[in-house]
């Protein structure tokens, strides 16, 4: 078994994982690096949020270990391991009538003692995650009369108020507009930054997963094909490998990081139809 990196506190040690009788993930390897933002990218069902369930104790494996601080996780008790490891699933199912701030007040629950009571620390922890996904206004409405985009960011502060620092996202974007997503990831970058929180999230969207991630984990059939920074993994090689597609990638004129440029059929066409000069379009008119 895979032994646990000093830097790495949580770890998928030879891990397989399935649904019923189909294993998604077998022997998988994978050290997630300390207070550094990974981002898991792949096709649809390629395995990569079974990877993230596996790792956030809501899926047993099926065979291996997802070690925490070197100790098997599902063998550590799960309040204790909320206060370590925070989780926005991709689909997450909201309580019947329950208002944003009851939500997000959630959150707390694995610091609460006994009795439950909420502390002047729990109140603060709620007050800072509701500012940060600028949802304040919207904490007294019910969070089944939102739109999606202002639900995510809610499940986003309650993830946030349990003041973990390690994080796990499933599709945080999901439902988000682009500007939302920016604007989300910025957030989730700043928290890193600031706090050194350890951020593990799935993205559809390579580009943004190449903008955002500090260190990127590309997967297809579940299996890690590639692993490393950005520039290391979005190669047109590696993008045709995980997503058959074919492209060219150039210097984001941004960050600088890589930038996927996809061709298809299309496209092609129409570079070799543009392939004229201005001069001999005017003389074929003629």
């Amino acid at each position: 078994m895979t032994r646990t990196s000093p830097s790495s506190r949580l770890v998928a040690a030879e891990v397989s994982l399935g649904y019923d009788d189909r294993t998604v993930i077998e022997s998988l390897d994978l050290a997630v690096p300390d207070g550094r933002v990974t981002v898991l990218v792949g096709a649809n069902a390629c395995g990569k949020s079974t990877l993230l369930r596996g790792m956030a104790r809501l899926l047993r494996p099926r065979g291996g270990a997802i070690l925490l601080d070197g100790d098997e996780i599902h063998r550590r008790p799960t309040k204790e391991v909320a206060r370590t490891l925070g989780l926005l699933p991709q689909q997450p199912v909201t309580p019947e009538g329950v208002t944003v701030a009851d939500l997000v007040s959630r959150g707390r629950q694995p610091h609460q003692g006994v009795f439950g009571r909420f502390t002047a620390a729990d109140e603060q922890a709620v007050a800072e995650a509701l500012a940060v996904t600028d949802t304040l206004d919207l904490a007294h409405r019910p969070v089944d009369h939102l739109s999606g985009g202002q639900r995510q960011r809610v499940w986003l502060a309650m993830a946030l108020a349990q003041g973990t620092d390690l994080l796990l996202l499933d599709e945080p974007t999901t439902y988000l507009d682009l500007a939302h997503q920016v604007e989300m990831l910025d957030l989730l970058a700043d928290l890193n930054e600031a706090s050194g929180t350890t951020i593990v999230m799935v993205l559809h969207e390579l580009n943004l997963a190449a903008r955002y991630a500090d260190h990127l984990v590309a997967m297809k059939d579940g299996c890690i094909v590639a692993t490393g920074t950005p520039e290391e993994v979005v190669t047109s090689e590696i993008v045709e490998a995980v997503f058959g597609l074919d492209s060219r990638i150039i210097a984001d004129p941004v960050t600088g990081s890589p930038l996927v440029v996809p061709i298809g059929r299309r496209a092609a066409r129409g570079a070799s139809t543009t392939s004229t000069t201005p001069t001999d379009s005017l003389e074929e008119t003629r």
